[in-house]
């Protein structure tokens, strides 16, 4: 299927709204209060400023993209794609609890990497596991997020 202008349109507001609700998230994160003695280095604020600044991003990128692409069609995409993803991602969020952090999200992003071409079994397998291990220790041992062990429950 090609796309349309339609579909152009579409991307033009679509990232025209990532912008308007990225700068009204980075605007409101303006209102979290944070105490004055406070052993936080970045802060309550940092997060909710950080996804609202890069909503805002992506949406100024989708929208050159589209302007930029000027009378170019390209392709849609299959829906068989678009239920194959929405199909793993939701059997990634099924397993999380179960089978925890550590092998769901490393069997979910062998999956995708797979799916999308890399057929290296080897270089799947070390991608998966490593930003599996990254986001780990970043989110886990760095900034302490509490995620699901499952079936490792150190």
């Amino acid at each position: 299927m090609r796309l349309s202008m339609a579909f152009r349109l579409v991307d033009f507001w679509t990232g025209l709204a990532l912008v308007l609700v990225g700068a009204v998230y980075a605007y409101g994160s303006e209102e979290i209060f944070v105490p004055l003695m406070g052993s936080d280095l970045l802060g309550p604020r940092a997060f909710p400023l950080g996804i609202g600044v890069v909503l805002a991003l992506l949406g100024t990128l989708i929208m050159l993209r589209t302007i930029l692409s000027g009378g170019e069609d390209g392709d849609f995409g299959s829906p068989r794609v678009l239920v194959i993803l929405v199909s793993a991602s939701a059997a990634y969020i099924l397993t999380l609890l179960p089978l925890g952090y550590l092998v769901s999200t490393t069997l979910f992003l062998a999956f995708l990497f797979n799916y999308l071409g890399e057929r290296r079994i080897w270089m799947t397998g070390l991608i998966s596991v490593g930003v599996t291990l990254a986001l780990y220790v970043t989110f886990h041992r760095l900034l302490h997020v509490a995620l699901p062990p499952g079936i490792f429950s150190f």
